[in-house]
């Protein structure tokens, strides 16, 4: 019986989890007399605000740009293709009138 007492206290006095001790330690600094409201004046929230609507332009100028030049490849396999669609009917005509005349 004497060894069931160790398990009985151990199990009455549970040690934290790594998480639990994470989260306590966040709640504490949140909480903390030490912790100071961050504060932005108006000016910092319009710089940030000109500066990721600057990144927005130049992503967006970046991705017309690269759609312009898929567009153009595009049309050039595609006109291509057509072409020798084209000529391969015309030589296919061609042949048959060759064989039928022949």
């Amino acid at each position: 019986m004497e060894a069931e007492e160790p398990l009985a206290s151990a199990s009455s006095s549970p040690t934290p989890t790594n998480s639990e001790t994470l989260v306590s330690e966040t709640e504490e600094e949140r909480g903390g007399s030490n912790s100071k409201p961050t504060s932005f004046d108006q000016e910092d929230i319009l710089r940030a605000i000109e500066v990721v609507e600057r990144d927005l332009v130049a992503i967006a100028q970046c991705f017309s740009s690269l759609f312009d030049s898929l567009r153009l490849a595009l049309s050039e396999v595609t006109s291509r293709s057509l072409s020798k669609c084209n000529a391969s009917v015309m030589l296919q005509g061609e042949f048959k009138s060759v064989v039928n005349n022949g």
